[in-house]
């Protein structure tokens, strides 16, 4: 799988260097895991998958996906 567009763009160097959670692409060894739902059916294609460690970290994934135009979906456990 190639790496999404926005992964190569400045905004996204500047929201990496600033996140402190942990990012996963579809290039990173994980991503498989990272998508993985209670079944294959509920399981979709994602350009990043976020893991927040703070408040900030919501806010700043939020504004990254309205910026780059990703749909957002929200999972918890």
């Amino acid at each position: 799988m190639t790496a999404p567009a926005f992964a190569s763009t400045s905004e996204f160097a500047q929201f990496k260097a600033t996140f402190s959670g942990d990012l996963v692409l579809p290039t990173d060894e994980g991503y498989e895991d990272a998508i993985r739902r209670w079944s294959p059916s509920a399981e979709r294609p994602a350009g990043i998958v976020t893991y927040v460690k703070t408040n900030e970290d919501v806010g700043m994934a939020i504004k990254f996906a309205v910026k780059a135009g990703l749909e957002i979906a929200v999972t918890g456990a």
